[in-house]
């Protein structure tokens, strides 16, 4: 799913103007109770309603899958208005033919709410413009019911149908009259970069189709990732702060969390969320690799690879391997989280789910959150416990592997201890 803005909206109108902005866009009509209670003036008014049509488009969207991938959300609603009324779409020729009447020779106005919703921002305003119509005699009122053209829009007329030429006098935007007031929502998009991230933004995804992925920086494949960038820097400057800031390494941002990434700016929910899955992907396509291409674990570097996942853990985790007579894994479960010692890795634990799926051997892994693999006294005492243990049971502790930024093999290193 590339660049892609969703507009909430029934109206065509809307759909042109929005189509002047040469981006690509979805629509979406929402369902929302336009009923409006205790609220009075009309800018109020379509600002409340833009504001629960964007949460129809919301409530529907949730249940796609694309929502994610969406870069804005625009919503928007008009009415006329005069001495205090609301002029909406008249429910008949009757209804249309009374608007015209009362619009004729007179002043009125016409209020747009827009709501944009960028990552997590919404953005809310209004736009009002002033109309004078020429004074209408019954002939033309009834020739231009005639034309069907007044019956689904507010007010009884299009601006930028048949219905211009009874407007004698505009202030203000004329496009705010059609339904949507594209100068100002261009500024707002504008500002925060809309327009700016989706040019640049294009460039390394055209180069994945055209070269494919092994052709990229980092920072570029992070940028698709991110997609937009902020008002003031572009998506590329924004990946390359971001990589710059955890030293060049996807290790180091791998164990950042939700609300670590959510402190750089330039960085929502949504850009977290979509960062830190496709980092899990990552641990989870070696696991699988070592899975497919080793059929048997029968060395530290591939326990390493399979288990490269606890690198990011925040906390000691004891995972153990469970393995059969030609070392081929038939499974795997972490038994404990802590710090590792004789209370927490019992062997008790550690060999009970051994025996029920009738291993031949077993491999402890565990992790040291501070990235140091150098195992501790109690890593080595706690090996020669589960060897003994083992031992008894007849299921061998083939080796006890500890992950930080790399790895280290106990039965290798401390080989004369055990």
């Amino acid at each position: 799913m590339g660049f892609l803005v969703v507009l909430g909206t029934s109206s065509p109108r809307r759909l042109e103007l929005l189509s002047l902005f040469r981006i690509p866009f979805k629509v979406i009509t929402p369902d929302v109770d336009e009923c409006i209670e205790n609220i009075y003036e009309p800018q109020s008014i379509v600002m409340e309603l833009s504001r629960r049509k964007l949460e129809g488009v919301i409530s529907q969207l949730s249940k796609n899958k694309f929502f994610e991938s969406i870069d804005a959300i625009i919503t928007a609603d008009t009415i006329v208005w005069m001495n205090g009324e609301i002029f909406g779409k008249p429910k008949n020729e009757m209804e249309a033919k009374t608007m015209l009447r009362k619009l004729s020779g007179n002043w009125h106005k016409v209020f747009t709410g827009v709501c944009v919703k960028i990552e997590d921002d919404e953005i809310l305003f209004f736009e009002e413009t002033k109309v004078k119509f020429k004074e209408l005699s019954e002939f033309e009122i009834d020739y231009y019911i005639s034309t069907g053209e007044p019956l689904d829009k507010a007010g009884a007329y299009a601006i930028q149908g048949l219905g211009g030429v009874f407007v004698e006098r505009i202030e203000g935007d004329y496009s705010n009259v059609i339904g949507l007031p594209i100068s100002k929502l261009w500024q707002v998009l504008l500002d925060r970069g809309l327009f700016k991230n989706m040019r640049i933004e294009n460039g390394p995804r055209e180069r994945l189709l055209n070269e494919g992925a092994q052709s990229l920086t980092t920072e570029e494949l992070i940028a698709i990732l991110l997609r937009t960038g902020t008002r003031d820097r572009d998506v590329l400057t924004v990946s390359k702060e971001l990589f710059e800031k955890h030293e060049r390494s996807l290790y180091k941002m791998s164990k950042a969390t939700i609300e670590d990434l959510r402190k750089f700016k330039g960085l929502g929910k949504v850009k977290a969320v979509t960062l830190l899955a496709a980092l899990e992907i990552a641990k989870r396509l070696v696991k699988e690799e070592v899975k497919l291409t080793s059929p048997t674990l029968n060395s530290p570097e591939q326990v390493f690879q399979y288990c490269i996942d606890m690198q990011t853990f925040p906390q000691e985790v004891v995972r153990v391997l469970f393995l059969d007579s030609k070392l081929r894994l038939i499974g795997s479960s972490d038994i404990s989280k802590g710090t590792l010692t004789t209370s927490i890795a019992n062997p008790r634990d550690i060999f009970r789910e051994a025996l029920i799926r009738n291993a031949h051997g077993i491999i402890i892994v565990h992790n040291h959150p501070s990235g140091d693999p150098t195992p501790s006294e109690d890593d080595v005492e706690i090996t020669k416990r589960l060897i003994e243990a083992g031992g008894v049971l007849n299921i061998k502790v083939l080796d006890h592997v500890v992950i930080g930024r790399t790895f280290c093999s106990i039965i290798q290193k401390f080989r004369n201890l055990l």
